[in-house]
């Protein structure tokens, strides 16, 4: 559970274990959401001359997403890595403290941990990248694409859902053009809401793909595998509900950076009208 997770990061890694992945996951959200929102506004006057409505929308969010995966899809691998390591949290001699508390039935965890020295962690996103491409290969950086372009249907999804309650927002107020601000956060919310709810699986096989295979020469886990053995063994181990653990957080994270950032947009894109409206002769 999310508030079991919570507890147990705080108790094992410290406060900065919620920080884990940080720096790559800033740079990639900034990226990916600014070639994102381009892209899919070129892709909307382009193909407004032969496709309309819902195909449109669609297609727009396809093609932007498809082209942003591919270019960004090392930076949110790294992200994973180094979200999924265990953070030294301090020293040694606080490690059986916090491991007799965790144990205790006040927080559950492994009863084994990897100890601290054998952890090799990486140390920061570039030190990452570096012994990824050592240890595993150039390609480990692309491991969970598959996964990913199929997620390229949750910003469809999204994308859809959100011209679509926008254009409902504007007929119940009769309003042919601007909505108000409530009006967009709420078809942004929903919309992220609506695409995150039919689309997680995707997420969980592509960061189950994601995780560090080798310390060094030693193999530490079956990350790795394919798409389809990856999803095989979640439901063999997990059942249905492996699919949509961590949804939660996820949402809670995801769909507010998604509102805020759409909200943003929207006004900066009437800025940008108005002030290309007033210097036209």
């Amino acid at each position: 559970h999310t508030f079991h997770a919570l507890r147990a990061i705080v108790s094992l890694e410290g406060v900065l274990g919620l920080y884990q992945g940080l720096v790559p996951s800033m740079i990639g959200s900034v990226v990916s959401w600014g070639l994102y929102m381009h892209l899919y506004s070129r892709c909307k006057e382009e193909l407004s001359l032969t496709l309309q409505g819902s195909a449109l929308y669609l297609s727009s969010a396809t093609i932007a997403g498809a082209a942003t995966t591919l270019l960004v899809h090392p930076i949110f691998t790294i992200k994973t890595r180094l979200q999924l390591q265990l953070r030294d949290a301090g020293a040694d001699r606080r490690a059986e403290a916090r491991r007799a508390a965790a144990t205790s039935g006040d927080v559950h965890v492994a009863a084994k941990l990897v100890p601290t020295q054998k952890r090799d962690n990486y140390n920061g996103m570039a030190d990452a990248m570096r012994r990824m491409i050592r240890e595993e290969g150039a390609a480990s950086l692309y491991r969970g694409l598959g996964p990913s372009l199929m997620l390229v249907s949750h910003g469809s999804i999204q994308f859809l859902g959100y011209e679509q309650l926008k254009n409902v927002a504007r007929r119940r107020a009769g309003q042919p053009d601007e909505l108000a601000s409530s009006e967009l956060l709420l078809a942004s919310s929903l919309s992220k809401m609506l695409a995150t709810m039919t689309t997680y699986p995707y997420q969980v096989v592509r960061s189950v793909m994601q995780q560090r295979v080798v310390v060094g020469d030693d193999v530490v886990s079956a990350g790795g595998a394919g798409a389809v053995q990856t999803v095989g063994r979640i439901r063999r181990t997990q059942g249905l509900r492996g699919f949509y653990r961590g949804v939660v957080p996820h949402l809670l994270r995801s769909t507010p950076q998604a509102s805020i950032t759409l909200f943003a947009y929207e006004y900066i894109l009437r800025a940008h009208q108005r002030l290309t409206v007033s210097k036209s002769p």
